[in-house]
This record gives structure tokens, C-alpha cells and sequence, in this order.
């Protein structure tokens, strides 16, 4: 029976048909491929059709078999209905598998202004088919310490020359997930840990490396992996004495592993590494142990020098130049700064477009401080790249600082629409609403942020962040809970599990929580996250002498990975203040002077901010408004939508000197933003309110910051003076206890407490 149903299928001539077919199907299918490959069509054209071709084959045999022998036949009802069915199953397929998939070019054309008012034209990749990678630094098995600067050099050079590639999107920057899991110097990490920071990355693929050999005979071993389903896609070997060579080699093979097309790695715009960094194997080596210094160990002071012997083996090294004016900045150096920047900018065109773009903002923010021009340069890179995620994240920085926050939330959306894989920037749209006093809007995305990242602790933990900011302490406690069972050394979680302790009054408790926090900090940044706590812990107790200790060890970590210029900053912004009020005028001075002479433009218009905290503790009004003045400068560089809540509050604060109450409270509300966001504020509304006379309307502004801050010894004290005014005797007793409670162990001469402990007296004076 079956040879004689094979013996008719011959005789209908359905092999040779189907036969037929399948070499036509063939030749279509490699057509297409020319045609992709040619034109930047969709790659996915050519799953298309082959699925296409696939999906027709029912109706070829059908047709093979009715009409395959010679002479004529009718259509039967078997064609009649085979085929229609065929082709809607066909059409069926088709939609469900690349119904959402773009299957036009695979680029597009923009025409756009530049900075300087030039017509520029780019034909950039659609961002469905660009590529994400990790390049993880190589693994030295050579032995030879010497070499070690390749561990790192190599991936900085692999980086910097796949950048030129608008279809590649390649990270290569992600210390802070080597410290955190324990490999700071980022070589020996175990394959999953590999993949689990890729995953944590959004990136598809990751490349590791290894070299050994020698210095004038290297081998490398590269190795391409997919990150979601941990396999190996390609692995390539390497030798040469030429590591530029190698470099240049390596590029064009993971280019070609990744499936980008041919013709386009041939006719791409790809200068070879030597032209982009230098030409100089010495200046490479030093600029890649100043990139170590830097990421690995935090030490700015020999990446200076190195930075330094680079530039001056090859002083066109544009990279060298632009990461050493950032170094004199940072060392308060500004001539030098200058010089180096106008080398760097005078070899931008070495550097690939998108680094370009980072070095002119960095130039028109840092050295020539023209807001205008680093603004346009920000819209430019996103108006040229599109699908450029870094740029997009940079220009919604910058409408944020301008106080158009809906067009910074939109920046970030269109983030998430370009790549879904970057729900982190959710954590970023619920900030900017929760800084609006949307909590319901900044919710939602902060839940949203939860449902896509369900095994990361930091949704769970900037949702109890939220919920502690509304006053709802015992939901946010819920939430941190929930973030240490994901990871339980979270040092985030944990410091806010000692704030949210200390609003229940359990202050023991969050004592413990801090130390327990400082057990689990594996590296310097977490280590002053912990010591910034306790700080303000203790100054919240009044035990400002303890506080300047922390403060100083919170120092001590800075100095450990912040160059000297940012270090000076964090002295001067957390500093003054706390030295003026523990009665240490002297070291808050000092500290001022250190600024003012060690920070340069654009950091040097901070200044007046330390010297305004100073005067409003000491109680000068005058020298308070001048230096209050003399932030302007600095409004006009940093946006003035991003202080302007803050300075509108110091401004209450000196007509509050200068017992202009009214003033003061108009300055205090406009510094409020809607919603329970520093609720801290309603304490000195609430103080103004009781020394005019308006009781009921300073209970109500006091009220509403203990709603949130229940054990605000502060607020406490301020409501039983009211509540002693309006002779609620008991009331008073009641809130004045709580107040000394808190500074129950405060500094002996601490002012606030030595006036709660004599409002007690007069209260428990009076008759019952």
C-alpha cells in the first residue's frame, strides 16, 4: 500500500516539485540576505521568510499532487479549501511571531542643527536592532605582574573603538557591582557571578577575556556570551606583539559573532584604536594604570601622575587630556585644567562621536560654564542619537535642573520605551514625583519598578523610603523587611531601618541598625553611608560632640575614593554648620578658608553656601544675606529649580533673624513643596505662628510635621510651648518630655535642650 502510494506521489511528480521548491525557497532566502545585508534592512526579514516559505509548503505539495501529472486537471474542493486555509494559518503565523517586530530598514535618516548652527545629517540604527554588551576586564595569565595594566587597558581600548559602532551599545564601567560582591579588582569572578552582573547590567551579551604569553608575544583568549540563557556564543583566539592590532582585530570579530551585517563592518567609519588613543604604547600603559587608580582604588593622586606622563609622552591624547582636566579640577588647578581642556578639545575628532558629545559637555559645563551651550549640547546628542540611553538620561538631568520636570519625566519614559529592560529609570520617574509631592504617581512607578525587578532589594526599598516620607512608618518598615530577605546585607535597607526605628522612638534599636548597617559595608561608599547616620543620629540628640566624630570618619571614607576636590565639598557642605552649632566657630571657619582657597570654577560657587549656614547659626543676619546674594553665580550655573525650595528657606531663616515673621513665614511656605516633603519645615512655621500670636495655626503647622517626624525633638519642644500658651498645662508636660527624652543624653551646654529642661521647670511650677 505505501509503495504503491509512493509510486503515485513520483508519478504526480511531488518530489521533484517539493524538491523544486526547497531550491527556489533556497535562493529566495539567500536573496534576502543580500538584500539585508545590502540595504540595512531588518534582520528579521529573513526569519520572515523562511517561516513564510515554510508555512506554503502544504499548499506546494497540494498543488504538486493535484495538477503534478502531465495534461490538464480541474481544481478540486480539496484546493478549493486547502489552500484559502493554508494561507490563513500562513498569515497566522506570520502575525503572531513578527507582529511586533520591525520589519523595514534597519536604520533611519535625521537631519538636525548643530551647537554651532550647522545642518547635520546621520543615518543612525533604529534601537530593535542594536547591540548591548559588558566587556568584564581580562584575566592576566601570564604571570608577569608588569602586565597587569592589560587586565584593564585592554577593555578600555576594546570599548573605546567598539563605541564607534552606532549599532553596539557596550558598558564597561561597573565597579560598584565588582566592590559589592567582593572582586574590586574585578579579575576572578565566578561564570554566574559574570552573568548576574550582566543581568543587573540589561545588557544581551557579555565578553571575557583572558592574555598570556608575553609582552612582545601576546595570546588572547575572547569569549562571547548570551546573558539570559548563560551560553557561549564564540570564543577567539589571538597573537601578536602589537596590542593595538590585537585590539583592532578583536573589535571586528565580536562585531561579526554579534550578527551584524557584513557589508556594514566593512564600510563603517572604523579608525583603528592607535588613532583614537595614541600611538604610543608607554602613554596607553600609563593612561590605563590612571583608569585603575582611579575605578579600582580610588586613589586620584597617582592617576594625576600618570595622567600627567601620559599627556606629556603624546599630548594629542585626547581620552588622557580630557580625564587629566578633570583631575586638576578636582585638585584645584584650574590653569591647568584650562590647558588641559583646550588639548582636548583641539583632538576631539580622535575621540568616537557619542565621547565627543561627553567631552563637550563636560567643557562647556566645567571650564567654559555656559549653561546654554552645555543645554544644546545635551538636546544635540539626543536629537543625533535617539536611541542613545546615556544621552537621554543626561538631557533629563538637565531639563530637571531648569524645573521642567515633565519634560525630564518624559526623557526617562522614552528610555523605558526604547529599551524595557531599563526599569530602573522608574526608580528616577518616581523621584522626580515624589519631589513634586505626587506620592500616588511616584508609587506606581516605584511598584512597577518592584514587578519587573522582583529579586532586587532597591525597590523595596525606595517603596519604604516613600512610605517613611508620608509618615507611614510601620508600612515602610514592611517594606525594608522585605528588601533584606532579598539581601540581607543590604546597607541601604538597613540604614533605613535605623531612620524608620528612631521615628517609633525605638532609638536602641536604631543604633543597632546602623551597626549592624557598618558589619555589612564592604567598601568605603557604604561605610560613609553609615557614618552620615550616625551623624545625624546623634546631632538629632544633641550630642553634637559625637556627631563631629562620625562626621570626621565619614570624612576619612571619602578621602578614600573622592579626589581632594569632592572631599572638600562634602567638608563644606556638611561641615560648618554642625562645627558652629557644637560652639566650634573656629574649625568652621577653617574649614571655609580651606574651601575658598582649594576649590576652583565651576566648584568655588558653593562657597557662600557654607559661609550662609555659618552666619544663620551665629545669628548674623547682614553677613547671612550677603552670602545668600552671593549664590547667584551658582543658581545661574546649577539651574535655579534645583536649590531654589532650599534657599527660599534660608531666606525665611534670616528675616526670622531679623524678626520679620511675616516675611519669614512667606519664605517658609514657598520653600514647601506639596505633600508631607520636608514636613521638618512646618517646625519653623509653626515657631513664627506662636511668637505672632496665632496659636491655633502653629499647632496645626506643628502637627503636620510630627504626622511624619513622630519624635522630632524639635517640633516637640515648639508644640508645648504653644500648648503651655493656650494653657494646656498637661498637654505641654506631655510633648516637653518627649523633647528631653530624645536629649535625654545630649551635650551639657546644648542650648535646645537647656530650654526644654526650663520649660519643664516653669510647667511643672504651675498649679494642676
Amino acid at each position: 500500500m505505501s509503495f504503491n502510494f509512493l509510486q503515485d506521489l513520483f508519478k504526480r511528480r511531488v518530489p521533484h516539485i517539493l524538491g523544486l521548491y526547497l531550491g527556489a525557497s533556497w535562493v529566495v532566502i539567500e536573496f534576502v540576505s543580500l538584500l539585508v545585508d545590502r540595504f540595512y534592512l531588518s534582520p528579521h526579514l529573513i526569519e520572515f521568510s523562511l517561516v513564510l516559505l515554510a508555512s506554503l509548503v502544504p499548499t506546494v505539495v497540494l498543488l504538486a499532487y493535484v495538477h503534478g501529472r502531465p495534461g490538464p486537471d480541474e481544481w478540486t474542493k480539496a484546493e478549493k479549501i486547502g489552500i484559502p486555509f493554508n494561507l490563513l494559518a500562513s498569515a497566522a503565523i506570520l502575525l503572531i511571531m513578527f507582529g511586533d517586530q520591525d520589519l523595514g530598514a534597519a536604520t533611519r535618516t535625521l537631519q538636525l542643527e548643530s551647537e554651532e548652527g550647522r545642518t547635520v545629517e546621520r543615518v543612525i540604527p533604529k534601537s530593535e536592532f542594536r547591540r548591548k554588551l559588558a566587556l568584564f576586564y581580562f584575566e592576566n595569565e601570564t604571570g608577569d605582574t608588569a602586565l597587569d595594566w592589560l587586565q584593564l587597558g585592554l577593555p578600555v581600548a576594546l570599548w573605546l573603538d567598539l563605541d564607534q559602532d552606532l549599532f553596539l551599545s557596550v558598558v564597561a564601567e561597573f565597579q560598584g557591582h565588582l566592590n559589592r560582591a567582593g572582586y574590586p579588582e574585578g579579575v576572578g569572578l565566578p561564570p554566574a557571578l559574570r552573568a548576574r552582573i550582566a543581568e543587573q547590567l540589561h545588557v544581551e551579551h557579555f565578553v571575557v577575556g583572558s592574555f598570556s604569553g608575553s609582552g612582545d608575544d601576546l595570546s588572547l583568549r575572547v569569549s562571547l556570551h548570551e546573558t539570559e540563557r548563560r551560553t557561549l556564543l564564540a570564543e577567539n583566539s589571538y597573537s601578536g606583539g602589537d596590542v593595538f592590532a590585537l585590539v583592532d582585530r578583536m573589535s571586528v570579530q565580536l562585531r561579526r559573532d554579534l550578527g551584524l551585517p557584513d557589508r556594514h563592518i566593512e564600510e563603517m567609519r572604523d579608525l583603528p584604536i592607535a588613532d583614537m588613543l595614541t600611538r604610543s604604547l608607554g602613554a596607553y600603559r600609563l593612561f590605563s594604570s590612571a583608569v585603575a587608580d582611579i575605578l579600582i582604588r580610588g586613589e586620584w593622586a597617582p592617576a594625576k601622575e600618570h595622567l600627567e606622563a601620559a599627556v606629556r609622552e603624546d599630548p594629542s591624547f585626547a581620552f588622557a587630556q580630557y580625564t587629566l582636566f578633570e583631575a586638576y579640577l578636582y585638585f584645584g588647578e584650574r590653569e591647568n585644567a584650562e590647558e588641559a581642556a583646550r588639548l582636548a578639545m583641539q583632538h576631539v575628532y580622535k575621540l568616537p562621536e557619542r565621547r565627543q558629545f561627553d567631552l563637550k559637555y563636560a567643557y562647556y559645563n566645567d571650564i567654559e560654564e555656559d549653561p546654554n551651550r552645555r543645554f544644546a549640547v545635551a538636546k544635540m546628542r539626543v536629537e543625533l542619537f535617539p536611541e542613545d540611553i546615556e544621552g537621554r538620561a543626561q538631557l533629563a538631568w538637565e531639563y530637571w535642573r531648569r524645573g521642567q520636570t515633565d519634560r525630564a519625566i518624559a526623557e526617562y519614559e522614552q528610555i523605558y520605551e526604547i529599551d524595557p529592560s531599563q526599569y530602573d529609570y522608574f526608580k528616577m520617574i518616581g523621584s522626580l514625583y515624589l519631589d513634586r509631592g505626587e506620592f500616588d504617581k511616584a508609587l506606581d512607578y516605584y511598584q512597577q519598578f518592584a514587578e519587573r525587578a522582583p529579586n532586587d532589594p532597591v525597590p523595596f526599598q525606595v517603596i519604604g523610603d516613600l512610605y517613611f516620607a508620608m509618615g507611614d512608618h510601620e508600612r515602610a518598615q514592611g517594606y525594608l523587611e522585605r528588601a533584606l530577605i532579598i539581601d540581607p546585607h543590604s546597607v541601604g535597607a538597613i540604614i533605613e531601618q535605623g531612620h524608620v526605628a528612631f521615628q517609633l522612638g525605638r532609638f536602641f534599636e536604631a543604633l543597632d541598625s546602623y551597626e549592624r548597617a557598618l558589619a555589612a559595608s564592604a567598601y568605603p561608599p557604604d561605610r560613609r553611608a553609615v557614618y552620615a547616620a550616625l551623624r545625624s543620629y546623634h546631632e538629632t540628640r544633641g550630642q553634637l560632640a559625637r556627631a563631629i566624630d562620625y562626621l570626621h570618619l565619614e570624612i576619612a571614607e571619602w578621602e578614600r575614593f573622592q579626589p581632594p576636590g569632592q572631599v572638600l565639598l562634602m567638608k563644606l557642605l556638611d561641615s560648618p554648620g554642625l562645627y558652629a552649632r557644637a560652639g566650634r566657630e573656629d574649625l568652621a571657619f577653617e574649614t571655609l578658608h580651606t574651601a575658598e582657597e582649594g576649590l576652583v570654577a565651576p566648584y568655588d560657587k558653593v562657597v557662600p553656601l557654607g559661609y550662609l549656614e555659618v552666619y544663620l547659626e551665629l545669628g548674623d543676619a547682614d553677613r547671612a544675606q550677603e552670602s545668600l546674594e552671593g549664590l547667584e553665580p551658582l543658581m545661574d550655573w546649577l539651574g535655579t529649580a534645583k536649590i531654589r525650595h532650599n534657599l527660599l528657606y534660608e531666606q525665611g531663616r534670616i528675616h526670622e533673624l531679623r524678626g520679620e515673621y511675616r516675611r519669614a513665614i512667606e519664605s517658609y511656605q514657598g520653600s514647601l513643596r506639596p505633600g508631607p516633603m520636608m514636613a521638618d519645615r512646618n517646625q519653623a512655621l509653626g515657631r513664627c505662628y506662636r511668637i505672632l500670636g496665632e496659636l491655633e495655626t502653629a499647632q496645626e503647622s506643628l502637627e503636620r510635621n510630627l504626622e511624619v517626624l513622630p519624635f522630632s525633638p524639635g517640633a516637640h519642644y515648639e508644640i508645648a510651648r504653644v500648648y503651655a500658651e493656650l494653657g494646656d498645662r498637661d498637654r505641654a508636660l506631655e510633648h516637653v518630655q518627649v523633647a528631653l527624652e530624645i536629649w535625654g543624653e545630649a551635650d551639657p551646654d546644648f542650648r535646645p535642650a537647656l530650654e526644654a529642661q526650663g520649660l519643664l521647670a516653669e510647667l511643672s511650677a504651675l498649679p494642676r
